[in-house]
């Protein structure tokens, strides 16, 4: 057991002395021991080092916890789930991401996503803004209302000059080239189509790559 001795000096002469074991006592390593006595009266703390009463410390308690749920209304609190919930809260001036795991703001995403608008006409239309930039990696179209790349069209438009007696057909599902093998001089009779304007008339002649119905063709207007 530590050894405790005496705070007061037994040469203090003020006021009788008290009852023996009361006062604070020391131990052998110069701390106070209260004896589990609760020390009363204690004025309320100025400097940080100073003892604290239990009104100061509720008090600050208090402010503490107003202080939190003041901040957690402001705030992107880390929850219990370990996530970050925003309280249905803009985020804002947020800057352009880096990299991958950065977060995207509005005007980012809006400049270089493809994004759905409306047309100004009555009723609106939907349609998807590609903003001058370039769609690339497209796969070769599988249903009629795929989109469509550059080299898919060029295969499918281009005509080998070389080939003879081609001429431009259409049926139910389009133009095509079907070569006949009875022009001698490479050029085909005129087939008269509708152009894109539904009025005009056109002359077209081509050429075809393989035999009958290859889908390489062109057209010229005359």
């Amino acid at each position: 057991m530590a050894a405790y001795y005496p705070l007061f000096d037994d040469e203090m002469k003020e006021g009788p002395i008290g009852p023996s074991g009361i006062g604070f006592k020391l131990t052998d390593d110069g701390n106070y021991d209260m004896e589990k006595k609760k020390l009363k009266n204690v004025d309320e703390p100025v400097d940080i080092s100073d003892a604290s009463t239990k009104s100061y410390v509720d008090l600050n308690k208090m402010e503490l916890k107003s202080d939190i749920v003041k901040l957690q209304k402001r705030s992107l609190i880390h929850s219990e789930y370990g996530d970050f919930d925003a309280k249905n809260k803009i985020i804002g001036n947020v800057k352009d991401p880096v990299n991958g795991k950065n977060v995207v703001n509005k005007q980012y995403l809006e400049n270089n996503a493809l994004t759905l608008r409306q047309t100004n006409t009555v009723p609106p239309e939907d349609f998807y803004d590609l903003k001058s930039i370039p769609l690339k990696n497209l796969s070769n179209p599988r249903d009629k209302n795929d989109a469509v790349p550059k080299q898919y069209v060029d295969k499918k438009t281009k005509i080998n000059d070389k080939k003879p007696d081609n001429q431009l057909m259409k049926n139910i599902d389009g133009l095509y080239v079907e070569c006949g093998g009875q022009d001698p001089g490479n050029t085909v009779r005129p087939a008269a189509v509708s152009a894109a304007s539904g009025s005009e008339r056109s002359s077209v002649s081509g050429r075809c790559i393989g035999t009958s119905r290859s889908p390489y063709w062109t057209r010229t207007a005359t």
